[in-house]
């Protein structure tokens, strides 16, 4: 390998930003492919072929942090405090995907002095609509980033902006996004210095951008919509996807349709991502599925305690009695994330992928022995390999479309369903 652009071609590109940070020459820029996917693509006459690209890249290998914090269980890590609840301001519990717990920290942190920026994830409107890295420097820029966004975004490179400017940074980041801040932070001084906090998002897959132009088809072109994956508001926590139109127009799509497309939008690198629930953090956010008790009406939020640095802060966010949380058994968690199953899935796509000869990510022995077994990938595996390659060969993105939509007729056929009136709960005037 040369560049990042081979990363790209193996199917093992996690769409972090690390190498466009890393790269001083700004030789990399990332452009969205005909399957929805968000690649580095790499300027050959600007690219002095240096190799930080790589690196730095946590599709390929583990840098020397990722290897010396390795938690001895690396699929569910080291886990201090386990911790379920909601916010107490109004304004951020209302707005957020379930429990507002992420969103008060953060305006907390920011308050308090703790750090001064924060990097996040937004979802501006658009036609159509596409999620970006965000410094937030205040509650208002938190309040925009609120909702999990299950698209690829290249949050890293944000931090290039950040350079020389002494801030005290929290990343908010999903596991491959920490991953490879871990390997920046292996390469660069001031990134080591500047980062206060590592907050982790858990996460079971991103979908190409695709899906979001599949869930707002048909409606009128020109206008902009607003793109909610998941919204309690309706109808309750975990709420269903809303696309608001710029013409005052609301449609709410029925969660299950949403699930229904999630196998089809996958990129094939999440399918080799061990790190579910994000142990390089200090502390995780996450929905809290499978438990009991949960505020099934508005929602509520976990938190995943990892280190020191993590419950500390959080004490103090607790000690202003801004949220209102109570103890829960991590086990249980676990148990309600579906732990189990993820590794044993995770298991069987790694052996199709190394079955069809592919170049396995340089995981440390710890991982690479859970290979072992009797894990036996079948059909459905090798689909969900072969799925993603074949949409970035296809002519072009309407194309890719037209096949998610004949997708979805096969998966309503295959459940009985009837199609639209099942898909499309309700389009306001």
């Amino acid at each position: 390998m040369k560049t990042v652009s081979d990363v790209r071609n193996e199917g093992l590109c996690l769409s972090c930003g690390a190498c466009h940070f890393i790269c001083e020459n700004g030789a990399i820029v990332f452009r969205e492919s005909v399957g929805g996917f968000l690649f580095p693509y790499v300027a050959e006459g600007t690219c002095v072929g240096c190799g930080l690209c790589l690196e730095v890249c946590p599709g390929i290998g583990f840098g020397h942090r990722l290897l010396q914090n390795l938690p001895e269980d690396p699929f569910l890590g080291e886990v201090l405090d386990c911790r379920v609840g909601k916010s107490k301001i109004e304004e951020l519990y209302r707005g957020a995907q379930s429990g507002g717990l992420l969103s008060t920290l953060l305006t907390q942190l920011l308050d308090g002095g703790h750090c001064t920026r924060a990097l996040v994830v937004c979802m501006p409107d658009g036609n159509p609509p596409r999620a970006e890295a965000a410094v937030a420097e205040d509650t208002k820029t938190v309040l925009k980033a609120q909702k999990s966004k299950y698209v690829p975004v290249p949050t890293l490179s944000a931090l290039k902006a950040l350079a020389g400017k002494g801030s005290r940074i929290a990343v908010v980041g999903l596991p491959c996004q920490l991953h490879g801040l871990n390997n920046l932070m292996d390469k660069c001084e001031w990134l080591q210095k500047a980062v206060s906090l590592k907050i982790g998002l858990v996460c079971e897959r991103v979908q190409s951008n695709l899906v979001i132009d599949h869930f707002i088809r048909g409606l009128q072109e020109g206008a902009g919509y607003g793109f909610d994956f998941k919204n309690k508001n309706c109808f309750n926590y975990p709420g269903n996807l809303v696309v608001n139109c710029s013409d005052g127009r609301v449609r709410i799509v029925n969660e299950s349709e949403r699930m229904k497309m999630k196998d089809f939008f996958t990129p094939v690198r999440c399918r080799l991502c061990f790190d579910k629930l994000n142990v390089y953090a200090d502390l995780v956010f996450g929905d809290p599925h499978g438990l009991k008790g949960i505020d099934r009406q508005r929602g509520e939020g976990l938190i995943i305690v990892r280190t020191q640095r993590g419950r500390d802060l959080l004490e103090e966010v607790e000690k202003l009695s801004l949220t209102q949380t109570r103890e829960v058994s991590f086990k249980k968690v676990s148990l309600g994330q579906g732990m189990p199953k993820k590794v044993k899935e995770w298991n069987k796509h790694m052996r199709a992928w190394s079955l069809l000869g592919k170049r396995i990510p340089n995981y440390p022995d710890p991982l690479k022995s859970k290979l072992g077994g009797l894990s036996i990938p079948t059909v459905r595996h090798f689909s969900d390999i072969f799925r993603p390659l074949r949409l970035d060969k296809m002519d072009s993105q309407a194309d890719v479309l037209l096949l998610a939509e004949r997708w979805s007729r096969k998966m309503d056929r295959k459940k009985k369903h009837k199609g639209p009136i099942k898909k499309i709960l309700r389009l306001t005037d």
